[in-house]
């Protein structure tokens, strides 16, 4: 299968996407999806009614209305019953705009540096993962990471228009 530019499909599908939004898939997790893990932290830090999900142009995420997305519109309307806002159009792998390919390289260094998180399957990946989040943007110290990961945007944004689009240090 291809997407709409003709290339072939590979990693994540834009109905298992959804489901990771709502926590439906059996290899996501038990609990909250992801969009509900968003509006948990984006609350605790005081912005629950400003925050924007940003998708980017990854297949998986494709809101697209085309034949070949037919699972846009699914996808946008499960999004926009949550999110505050949604911004579409976003190149994909852009970490230098956005901040949580920041927290998911914190997350994945844990993964491959820290001890505390081994795995060695599928089953203990998923709890190593799930613990590893938790200790990025939980508590006291996860909130302030994730402050100033989010207020640091201006300066990237500058920053990257400065450099006309290449790669920042961020």
């Amino acid at each position: 299968q291809a997407d709409e530019e003709g290339k072939p499909l590979s990693g994540v599908g834009a109905e298992e996407w959804r489901n990771i939004l709502q926590g439906k898939a059996e290899f996501a997790r038990t609990g909250p999806g992801l969009l509900q893990e968003a509006v948990t932290i984006f609350t605790r830090v005081g912005k629950a009614r400003v925050w924007a999900f940003q998708c980017d142009g990854a297949s998986s995420q494709s809101l697209s209305q085309s034949g070949l997305a037919v699972q846009g519109p699914k996808n946008r309307a499960v999004i926009k019953a949550v999110a505050p806002k949604l911004v579409e159009g976003w190149p994909a792998h852009s970490p230098d705009l956005s901040p949580i390919e920041n927290v998911f390289s914190r997350v994945e260094w844990l993964l491959w540096t820290d001890p505390e998180f081994k795995w060695n399957d599928f089953e203990s990946f998923k709890v190593a993962l799930r613990a590893a989040w938790a200790k990025v943007t939980g508590g006291t110290a996860g909130s302030a990471y994730l402050k100033k990961t989010v207020g640091s945007f201006e300066k990237r944004r500058r920053k990257c228009i400065e450099l006309q689009g290449g790669r920042t240090k961020y």
